[in-house]
């Protein structure tokens, strides 16, 4: 790091210590992770030439040291700014991530439905993004197995919401209805 602050490069600094947060966040060394990227986020904000693809993914990184520390407010603060940026970008894979990061942190916090609803979110934005990429390379026996399936939307979203981060559809569906029976 003091090579970097000889030359005061703002946007190597940022990118160094965004490493060095990472390599903090690689050991769950989220106390010492945490700073680091505070400190990439406010030489990234002070240069306007920033990437802002690079804050998004510094502030989802952020977002995701504090859901390893509990601390689900905070992170879904983080998740909340980075998935403004990934709209403005009309980034989908960024944006799909982030929700299911955020129905995560519902799920967390007990908010059943807005988990449920966020999850939601994800899957479609996921299913888009499939879609949109085979359309993109041409794959018309692709393109037409997801149009034939979008009149099955609920069973695809049931089915693909077991692949959501927040463990299995039938562990969240079953916490859900414990929670309705109270």
């Amino acid at each position: 790091r003091d090579i970097f602050h000889i030359h005061r490069d703002t946007l190597s600094l940022a990118q160094a210590h965004q490493g060095i947060g990472i390599l903090y966040s690689l050991e769950q060394n989220y106390s010492a992770s945490l700073p680091e990227y505070k400190l990439a986020l406010t030489h990234y904000l002070s240069q306007p030439e920033s990437r802002q693809d690079h804050i998004a993914r510094l502030l989802h990184n952020m977002g995701n040291d504090h859901t390893a520390l509990k601390e689900m407010d905070e992170a879904e603060e983080y998740y909340q700014r980075a998935l403004h940026i990934y709209e403005d970008l009309n980034e989908g894979q960024g944006q799909a991530q982030i929700w299911r990061e955020l129905s995560e942190v519902s799920f967390q916090k007990q908010t059943w439905d807005e988990s449920l609803e966020r999850a939601i979110k994800s899957v479609i934005l996921f299913e888009q993004i499939q879609y949109q990429e085979a359309f993109d390379e041409g794959d018309e026996h692709i393109v037409n197995i997801l149009e034939r399936s979008e009149s099955m939307l609920e069973d695809s979203i049931l089915k693909s919401l077991s692949k959501v981060s927040m463990g299995s559809f039938q562990h969240w569906l079953s916490a859900y209805i414990d929670h309705k029976r109270k």
